[in-house]
């Protein structure tokens, strides 16, 4: 069997991200890996094209934000974003919310590679490797603003497909939820204005998402 330099490059590429992913769960004890971070790593070492300076990166993102507490507690946290989401689902895209409701679609089903990902899950359908707009801004904001910016995004991304869901037939619907829809051009850099605008257009308090989670906590107890 010949193996072609791509192929040679591919495997190369899943050497280095396996790396990166060993390194990490060898160095940040309490966290174990969980499906998703593969994204993550990938993501890291096509823009750095450096495994060193990716894990570094990586490691950076844990210390820095709240992404490691998303993996505690038997994913706690997530589940936590499951209700939440749905909430303001309710609350922002009403109609979107009904025909979820009517479908038995739960959000749980296509939100969870969203959060874990940090939407790198897109990076792969993206033309602009050497410069993806949207996802850098998504990070930047993530740094600054914490969850929020994931939640606004996950609220915009299917604000801007809301009519297009709501008319897939039944038995496609999820099929296009949970991989399709990032396929979209939602991510491309010619969105990027589109994309700035749609974080104005969802004006979440951090008040209302802390009075979501306590009011998933009090269901809980």
């Amino acid at each position: 069997v010949v193996m072609t330099t791509v192929d040679k490059n591919k495997e190369e590429n899943q050497s280095k991200i396996s790396y990166i992913l060993k390194s990490i769960v060898e160095t940040v004890q309490s966290l174990h890996y969980n499906q998703g971070m593969n994204y993550i790593a990938a993501f890291l070492l096509n823009i750095t094209e450096d495994e060193e300076e990716s894990f570094y990166l990586f490691l950076g993102l844990l210390k820095s934000t709240e992404y490691g507490e998303l993996f505690k507690d038997d994913l706690a946290k997530l589940k936590a974003f499951f209700y939440i989401f749905e909430r303001l689902i309710s609350i922002f895209l009403p109609e979107l919310y009904t025909f979820f409701i009517d479908n038995n679609i739960k959000v749980s089903y296509f939100i969870s590679s969203w959060f874990i990902t940090l939407f790198t899950n897109s990076f792969q359908h993206i033309d602009a490797k050497n410069n993806p707009k949207i996802l850098l801004k998504i990070w930047d904001s993530f740094f600054t603003d914490g969850w929020k910016t994931i939640i606004v995004t996950s609220l915009s991304l299917l604000k801007m497909y809301e009519s297009k869901i709501m008319i897939f037939p039944t038995e496609e619907l999820l099929h296009f939820l949970i991989g399709d829809l990032i396929k979209e051009s939602y991510f491309h850099n010619d969105n990027f204005y589109k994309y700035m605008h749609s974080l104005y257009n969802f004006r979440i308090e951090d008040e209302l998402i802390e009075n979501l989670e306590k009011e998933f906590e009090q269901k809980n107890r």
